[in-house]
């Protein structure tokens, strides 16, 4: 009986270091998502909010953008409102298509482009 409640109090020891354990390790990799999610929406709203710019300053229509870069208008909308996850392929492309290097879309501001 002895033995078996010492195995029980082991178990419950271990079991409780592992909850705690485990729940900090949630938390760390919780704050490095996060961080990542939004590291990566700004850089998704720098690309789109820069894809409307140029588009609008060059006088094209999303309806011309999206012909020349082989994506429709609905995909070139949601790129400018910044709520389509874009492939690094589909920028270069947007990017061609505006004759602009993509680097330059991913600026946070234009006005600095020399």
């Amino acid at each position: 009986m002895i033995y078996k409640n010492n195995l029980n109090d082991n178990f419950n020891f271990l079991y409780d270091n592992y909850c705690a354990i485990d729940s900090k390790l949630r938390d760390i990799d919780t704050a490095a998502m996060e961080k990542m999610q939004h590291s990566s929406m700004t850089y998704r709203l720098i690309f789109a909010q820069n894809v409307r710019q140029v588009r609008r300053l060059k006088e094209i229509s999303q309806e011309e953008l999206a012909h020349l870069s082989g994506v429709s208008r609905i995909y070139i909308g949601e790129v400018e409102r910044g709520v389509r996850n874009v492939t690094i392929d589909v920028m270069s492309r947007i990017a061609n298509a505006l004759e602009i290097p993509l680097e330059q879309l991913l600026i946070r501001d234009l006005t600095k482009i020399s």
